[in-house]
């Protein structure tokens, strides 16, 4: 009986784990997402499951004591015993299918293709399924005591269908991890192959290891993990938001250049994302490091804030002293991602950021700004701000000037290769201009809408 009454402390231990993670969750988070709900239903199956496992321990137990020394076992406790056995091959069951889930929102909604995106929709769809025919199975096969020890138990079909999903389950998770972790910041990949890992770990020892019932804990820690997933999730979303207030700020003070952070850290991206086809620079360019530097492009122009109202905003050409002004707000955003904003995101968004505020007026053969450098002395974010810089600058109208056309636009690119810009950069935005094109349309047909209805309110204000 005491290897019984330790594993009864060790569930009891790894229930008030649970718990208190719950607990910090209820206690952090108010907004309701599908990570969030997700996370909830695991714990309430991780609490039941373990509550379930104690009670079932107690109730074997003292059935099978009861069986060995020759006692007459009573209805109920024979009934209670088969039920609670029961439930909780069939909360086993759940709580793996939910791993499954957390694992496939997790990964794959971010940067998947969309061969595996539909992929990864029907294999968890066919596994939502399959959870309800082996936890039917599982209720619907009779349990019956064959032996004289405590593991002497007959559990049919039901529980060898169980073993198997579980297993199928954790390989499918695993393989949907594979494919959507380049699209993940290290920082939450970390808490995801730590549970991964504990899952399968302790569904080794248990299987060795019949009688030391750490199933229970491995579920508790796997929340633990998940709950940490949560938190970097949480805190990235924070950082995103942070990031978009000063893109708004940004753009609300240089009123003449109508959403330019949007558009150029879409052609970031896009430039990001051919060099990622072409295998430019692979020790350096890789999935995470492009989304951080489409993150970090949205700060570019942070040094505009110090910048009078009366300079920034000018309808006209610039005098000298004015434009002198102006090429101060490389050197400005980069001190103020330095000296202000070095908290915000991990240090590659942090190095990013300052590195493409600081470089985006430099130009590849030394004649940019504010230091002068030259060729690759450039780092290679500031190289492709400055190709989306310049795009979105020439084809976007001003108050002093007209739009170019989109073949203007590309003939700047094109003849800046070597002088303005890096010729691989540029070369791979012209490559991808049929990708450049739709997103200017997009951005087009939402200017438009925006000053329709600007121009219909103002019209309505004139009646009232």
């Amino acid at each position: 009986m005491d290897i019984y009454n330790f594993n009864i402390e060790f569930q009891l231990a790894a229930l008030l784990f649970t718990v208190l993670f719950l607990s910090f969750f209820i206690g952090e988070f108010r907004q309701i997402t599908k990570r969030n709900i997700i996370f909830i239903i695991q714990v309430v199956i991780c609490i039941l499951n373990l509550l379930v496992d104690i009670t079932s321990v107690i109730f074997i137990t003292y059935y099978t004591s009861y069986r060995l020394l020759g006692y007459e076992i009573s209805p109920w406790l024979e009934f209670w015993t088969i039920f609670f056995a029961k439930a909780y091959i069939v909360l086993v069951v759940s709580f793996l299918y939910t791993i499954l889930v957390y694992v496939a929102n997790a990964c794959h909604y971010r940067g998947i293709g969309k061969k595996a995106s539909k992929t990864i929709h029907i294999v968890v769809f066919c596994l939502s399924i399959g959870v309800i025919m082996v936890a039917t199975m599982a209720v619907i096969e009779p349990i019956y005591f064959d032996g004289d020890g405590f593991h002497a138990w007959s559990y049919g079909v039901g529980a060898s269908a169980t073993y198997y999903y579980g297993a199928f389950c954790a390989v499918c998770a695993v393989i949907i991890f594979s494919v959507g972790w380049k699209n993940m910041s290290h920082r939450e990949r970390r808490p995801i192959i730590a549970f991964l890992i504990t899952q399968g770990g302790v569904a080794i020892i248990q299987s060795f290891f019949p009688n030391i019932l750490i199933l229970g804990l491995g579920n508790a820690l796997t929340e633990a993990f998940i709950y940490k997933s949560l938190t970097v999730h949480e805190k990235n979303k924070v950082h995103n938001d942070t990031i978009n207030s000063f893109a708004e700020i940004i753009e609300a003070r240089e009123k003449n250049t109508g959403e330019h952070i949007k558009r150029t850290r879409k052609y970031v991206q896009i430039i990001a994302d051919e060099l990622l086809k072409i295998n430019y620079d692979r020790k350096l360019v890789n999935k995470d490091w492009t989304n951080r530097l489409s993150q970090a492009a949205a700060l570019h122009d942070l040094g505009k804030l110090p910048i009078p109202n009366d300079v920034l905003s000018k309808p006209g050409k610039l005098t000298d002293e004015e434009y002198a002004v102006i090429k101060k707000h490389p050197e400005f955003g980069a001190n103020i991602i330095k000296g202000s904003l070095n908290k915000i995101g991990d240090p590659l968004f942090q190095e990013l950021a300052w590195e493409m505020a600081y470089t985006h007026h430099e130009k590849w053969d030394g004649s940019g700004y504010p230091r002068g450098l030259k060729g690759k002395e450039i780092p290679l974010s500031g190289q492709i701000m400055a190709v989306a810089d310049v795009f979105d600058a020439v084809s976007q109208k001003r108050c002093y000037r007209a739009a170019m056309t989109l073949d203007e636009s590309f003939s700047i690119i094109s003849d800046g290769i070597g002088t303005h810009f890096n010729p691989d950069i540029a070369k791979a935005f012209i490559q991808a201009r049929p990708v450049v094109e739709r997103a200017y349309m997009v951005f087009i047909e939402q200017q438009n809408a925006r000053e329709e209805t600007e121009a219909l309110e103002s019209a309505q204000k004139t009646k009232g």
